[in-house]
């Protein structure tokens, strides 16, 4: 049972919820689309009860129309703060 930011989810063509994954590909980073099975739904968390294993890396900002399989480069959230320091100056 892992619990990660509900803006993770995203709606499956198949009915359900998925989310993208980050997976390394020879030398690229790549995103994989992955079902899930949702549990308890708290604020702005939910969990996950099953389709992403611990330990792996899933996209919890810009998923949206993220394609399967496409390339993609990972920002911590250190990245992030950085980022927002930038627009304030």
């Amino acid at each position: 049972m892992r619990p990660m930011p509900a803006p993770a989810l995203l709606n499956s063509d198949e009915g359900g919820e998925k989310v993208m994954v980050v997976q390394a590909q020879g030398k690229d980073m790549v995103a994989r689309e992955r079902k899930v099975n949702v549990g308890i739904r708290e604020g702005s968390r939910v969990q996950i009860l099953g389709g992403v294993n611990e330990g792996e890396k899933v996209v919890t900002s810009g998923g949206l129309g993220l394609e399967d399989k496409a390339k993609v480069t990972v920002k911590s959230e250190d990245d992030e703060d950085d980022d927002e320091d930038d627009d304030k100056k």
